[in-house]
């Protein structure tokens, strides 16, 4: 046993007790009740996965803290086994576990032949999920988004307001009492949606965490060589001063230079390591593309000109929403020339159509021949009987 590290590992955990902050996500839960089977959580960076390891730290005796990106480990399973048998270690709290190049070999082992807990982070949800099928019955997987508005409201304003229900859309006496929410919406959705930021109201920060990621977690766990970490970068920068509509995998190709192949490859990591959303299509014209959106705020972080389009904010605010409830949500293409809305999400059987404006925006698009309830969310917002405030899909997680 290398008692250096070991002694790293004790120091490290004794010190990142220290000033724990005591409001909890709403994700939270889902440690507070872990046992085995192990733990995995998936989850952008800054968005409060450490806080939520030292919480946990903190409040459960017998646990133990490794920052796998801090701390190079020779041999993870007897680093386990020694802090098990001879520390009695009931849980060990791994953080971005990526960073261990035979994580998955060793999380097996530990989980087959040690009487100990697991909790592990990554900043990289692709390689999480990849763990379900080597590690099958032994870990279950969480993701970890930004702030709902529901939960930014809780952090900065300490008011936990009731989560609502989808149907809650047609109860006009609930939509007003949201709306006034609305001045929270702009400095919510550039910068406040991150834990980190509340800490460091900085832009800067965004664009630190995509080129962290793209720079060091992607390149270890996709082996992207620095011509695809240069590719990727422009390939943001290209996308960030794009009109939403006209982003896709050929103008990504076309102006950058690179394959229709490789923009796939690129956005498929960018999404699962929850920098970029991406969208399929439904409708009459379905050989379209996806649609690729920013997750916010990371389009004005990659923006020359720091202006950031009202019309995106609002979509990929959205967007952002249906994504972290998990509701399946489509983009809807129509014949050229054919005024459409814009997006169609299924929820409990039922399909609902929505699309997305300022407050004076009107209601064409939604007169469109398909079964489903159809509504305009509006920011700043505006009630009646079609048009609701978008800030409701922040209250339904």
């Amino acid at each position: 046993m290398e008692f250096d590290v070991i002694n790293e590992i004790l120091e490290l955990n004794e010190k990142i007790k220290e000033n724990v902050p005591e409001k909890r996500r709403f994700y939270y839960k889902y440690l507070n009740s872990a046992m085995r089977p192990f733990l995995g959580i998936a989850g952008l960076k800054g968005a409060g996965k450490t806080v939520m390891l030292r919480q946990y730290l903190t409040t459960h005796p017998n646990t133990i803290y490794i920052s796998l990106d801090s701390i190079e480990i020779p041999n993870l399973f007897e680093i386990a086994k020694y802090l098990s048998e001879e520390r009695k270690i009931k849980t060990i709290l791994l953080d971005e576990v990526h960073f261990y190049p035979n994580w998955k070999r060793d999380l097996k082992k530990i989980y087959d032949f040690l009487n100990v807990n697991v909790i592990y982070t990554s900043s990289v949800s692709m390689d999480i999920f990849s763990s379900r099928v080597d590690l099958s019955r032994r870990t279950i997987t969480k993701e970890v988004y930004p702030f709902s508005l529901r939960e930014y409201i809780y952090f900065t304003n300490d008011k936990n307001i009731k989560k609502l229900k989808i149907e809650d859309i047609d109860n006009n006496k609930v939509m007003q009492e949201i709306a006034q929410y609305d001045f929270l919406f702009n400095k919510y959705i550039e910068g406040g949606l991150l834990p980190a930021f509340l800490n460091q109201s900085n832009t800067d920060i965004f664009r630190n965490i995509a080129l962290s990621v793209i720079g060091r977690d992607l390149p270890r766990t996709e082996k992207w060589t620095t011509e695809d970490i240069s590719n990727v970068k422009n390939m943001l920068k290209f996308m960030a001063t794009s009109k939403i509509d006209d982003i896709s995998y050929s103008s990504i190709s076309r102006n950058i230079g690179i394959t229709k192949y490789k923009a796939e490859k690129y956005t498929s990591a960018l999404e699962k390591s929850f920098i970029l959303n991406v969208i399929e299509p439904k409708g009459t014209n379905i050989t379209k593309e996806p649609k690729i959106l920013f997750m916010p705020p990371f389009r004005e972080a990659f923006s020359k000109n720091k202006e950031y389009d009202m019309g995106a904010k609002r979509e990929e605010f959205f967007v952002m929403s249906m994504k972290m409830l998990k509701i399946p949500i489509f983009y809807l293409k129509g014949k050229r020339g054919e005024k459409i809305p814009d997006y169609l999400i299924n929820l409990n059987g039922n399909n609902y159509i929505f699309e997305i404006g300022g407050k004076n925006k009107g209601i064409t698009q939604l007169k469109i021949n398909i079964k489903a309830k159809k509504y305009l969310l509006t920011n700043p917002s505006s009630i009646d009987k079609i048009r609701k405030p978008l800030i409701f899909a922040g209250f339904i997680i």
